[in-house]
C-alpha cells in the first residue's frame, strides 16, 4: 500500500511551527505502519518533549482504482 500525503497546505498550522508557507503544497510518503488500525492504542514515546496533533483522512482506493 502507498500513503501519499499532501503537507503544508492547513496556514494556520504553519504559521505555528513558524515554518515558510510553501507556493505549492508539499507531497510526501509514509509507511504502512503509521496507521493505526482496529482501534489500537497510540502511546507517546518517553523520550518526547514537545508533541503536535493533527487529524488525518485516509481515503483507501482498491489496487485497480475502481472501488
Amino acid at each position: 500500500m502507498k500513503i501519499i500525503c499532501i503537507g503544508r497546505n492547513y496556514r494556520d498550522h504553519v504559521k505555528e511551527l513558524s515554518s515558510p508557507l510553501p507556493e505549492k503544497p508539499v507531497f510526501f510518503m509514509k509507511p504502512d505502519s503509521s496507521l493505526l488500525l482496529n482501534d489500537n492504542p497510540f502511546f507517546l514515546p518517553d523520550f518526547s518533549i514537545e508533541m503536535h496533533h493533527e487529524i488525518e483522512i485516509v481515503l483507501r482506493i482498491c489496487r485497480l482504482g475502481k472501488k
